[in-house]
């Protein structure tokens, strides 16, 4: 396991921790992420509610605010826009 895989791994457990404390009845579990990818893929269940958080390393803070930019250009209410 690499310095980043262990740190996300930290940082998957403090997030989830932090939720179950909040919403002990949500269900947990881990979502396997694409093959060969690092990021972590975390999923919150409760009845018909969800949420999945995605942790993906960046090089830098500069570059990981572009991606969530780019991120939210591409997606409104959790729809993909399509652009031409």
């Amino acid at each position: 396991m690499t310095q980043n895989s262990v740190e996300l791994a930290v940082l998957g457990d403090k997030i989830v921790n932090s939720i179950q404390s909040k919403k002990p009845e949500w269900k947990y579990e881990v979502v396997t992420p694409i093959s060969g990818s690092a990021n972590v893929l975390l999923q919150q269940t409760f009845e018909d509610e969800s949420i999945r958080i995605a942790i993906v390393p960046h090089k830098s803070s500069d570059e990981a605010a572009k991606a969530i930019q780019n991120l939210s250009q591409h997606y409104r209410c959790g729809t993909p826009t399509v652009h031409n």
